[in-house]
């Protein structure tokens, strides 16, 4: 994946915007969760990055220029940044909206206050996880 000449698929660029985007996202973070579809029940920790994932992705595609995985994993980890701001970002940018009458993807903004509503051990376990499921990018 690091070498500019290689073949190259962004996986971002086939989801389908509208009714069916959280259903298209939710599928890469699947395969990025469990990439050979073995897992028959997910653990809580699998479960919650899949759920930050999903609206990292979502947020990514409507809020960010570069729409790419790696992406996802540099605003996820980005030290410039806590990882709470980075959560309240999701919450407050405008997704959907126009600039007059901002709206936040509703999946996006579920998916950062469940995270930020935990302790910060666990949220720092969720990121972490998250965070291994993207280390290819």
């Amino acid at each position: 994946p690091t070498d500019p000449r290689s073949a190259s698929y962004n996986p971002l660029l086939e989801v389908r915007k509208g009714p069916n985007e959280v259903r298209d996202v939710q599928n890469i973070a699947d395969i990025l969760v469990d990439p050979e579809g073995a897992l028959e029940r997910r653990n809580h920790w699998e479960k919650t990055s899949h759920s930050l994932l999903v609206g990292a992705i979502l947020h990514v595609l409507y809020a960010e220029e570069e729409k790419t995985l790696a992406r996802v994993a540099t605003f996820l980890s980005d030290p410039q940044r806590s990882f709470v701001a980075t959560l309240q970002r999701m919450m407050t940018t405008n997704h959907l909206g126009a600039a007059e009458r901002p709206q936040v993807h509703p999946v996006v903004a579920s998916a950062a206050r469940e995270v930020l509503n935990k302790s910060e051990n666990e949220r720092s376990g969720v990121l972490s996880t998250a965070m291994s499921f993207l280390g290819l990018y």
